[in-house]
């Protein structure tokens, strides 16, 4: 990256982090409540909402001002880890006034003051072997949010595949949360591993790059596995979707992406590939509808998608939209949108989910953008087709 790239990308986010500043100064008369709930100026999700909308309706900047701002402040997040990182993939949340994020390769969580920039505190988990091994370490998006009991909380996932529950006012684990705050994600996916190593690597690979989402009291945890191209192995453990109580961290359910015998969509794959094969993991941010109780999550292709040899049969839920039940786990509906995927056509965001009057009527959309540049909208309610 270039000194004239670097700049410019630090005067984008100086500027993103101004138009928040502008919002956390409204009067209280100016505050108006969106239709999810939460206040307007809040970014409460790594999307805006938990519709992934990606929308803020705050008007204090328009096209008539914008070329008028100046930096107020910049943060810097390039040395929240043990070497000089440059890159900066996280969508800072804001809540009660507070920005929310993570940055480096150990995904530190940082709440920054939107008025000073100042940092008001961090939090970080210990050094293990299985963050070491980590090849997503600086691929964290963001955290979430949540209230228990009136409480804030936010929850963050981390290269180690570790589920932390922190105090949004001072940065400390939930206490009863987990064990002391903190959700080994190993121990509900299936596999023998040693705790500080991680899974042996003989059995396969399991990480994490976006945040989880909080859906009707439940927390929903994605996951991600190598790049495709750099996979040289068939064997992997799939990208199971696992569910905790958010205020204990009990865990509730886990949903297996490569169905196992008995489960819907075993018998597409074919000569025993669900037995080796892993992957589809959910890499991208996820969405939810807490009206309807269903998280929407998208998936990846499988190990060594290049050669389909080594994974014969359309290859259920790989590069898939799934709607899951949000308290159960259960299967609502799925669209595969690449069959036996060979071009890691992985879809690579989280859904919008929208409501748009269709011959006079409410429909309830949901619109997955892809690599491909195809727009695939479904009724989020029961995946037909629009």
């Amino acid at each position: 990256m270039t000194g004239t790239t670097r700049r410019w990308l630090t005067v984008a986010l100086a500027v993103l982090t101004l138009a928040i500043v502008l919002s956390a100064m409204m009067p209280a008369s100016a505050q108006q409540t969106t239709h999810s709930g939460t206040e307007k100026g809040e970014w409460r999700y790594w999307g805006g909402d938990a519709a992934s909308s990606r929308y803020s309706p705050l008007d204090q900047i328009t096209a008539e001002n914008f070329e008028d701002l100046e930096i107020q402040w910049v943060w810097k997040g390039d040395n929240y880890g043990p070497t000089v990182d440059n890159i900066l993939r996280s969508t800072p949340i804001y809540v009660n006034g507070r920005l929310y994020g993570v940055a480096g390769q150990r995904r530190t969580v940082v709440s920054i003051d939107p008025t000073t920039g100042e940092t008001l505190w961090t939090f970080r988990e210990p050094t293990t072997k299985r963050w070491e091994l980590s090849m997503r370490k600086n691929y964290g998006k963001g955290v979430a949010y949540d209230e228990v009991d009136g409480e804030g909380r936010i929850y963050v996932v981390t290269p180690a595949f570790f589920l932390h529950a922190l105090d949004p006012d001072t940065g400390l684990p939930i206490a009863d949360f987990g064990e002391g705050g903190t959700v080994d994600l190993l121990a509900d996916f299936g596999y023998e591993y040693d705790p500080y190593d991680g899974l042996p690597p003989e059995i396969g690979y399991i990480t994490n790059s976006s945040p989880p989402i909080v859906v009707n009291g439940t927390v929903v945890v994605g996951n991600a596995h190598e790049q495709g191209y750099h996979q040289s192995r068939r064997e992997n453990v799939p990208g199971h979707i696992l569910a905790y109580d958010a205020a204990t961290g009990d865990h509730k359910w886990k949903f297996n992406v490569i169905p196992q015998p008995g489960e819907l969509g075993h018998d597409t794959w074919e000569s025993d590939a669900w037995s080796y094969t892993g992957n589809v993991s959910a890499w991208a941010p996820l969405s939810a509808d807490p009206e309807l109780g269903l998280v929407y999550i998208v998936t990846d292709p499988p190990t060594n998608d290049h050669y389909g040899g080594f994974h014969p049969g359309d290859n259920l839920f790989s590069t898939t939209i799934l709607a899951l039940d949000a308290e159960t786990g259960e299967r609502r509906w799925h669209f595969q949108t690449v069959h036996h995927d060979i071009w890691n056509y992985d879809n690579p965001t989280a859904p919008s989910l929208l409501d748009v009057t269709i011959d006079g009527e409410t429909v309830p959309i949901l619109v997955q953008t892809t690599k491909q540049s195809f727009a695939y909208v479904l009724n989020r309610e029961t995946g037909e087709p629009i």
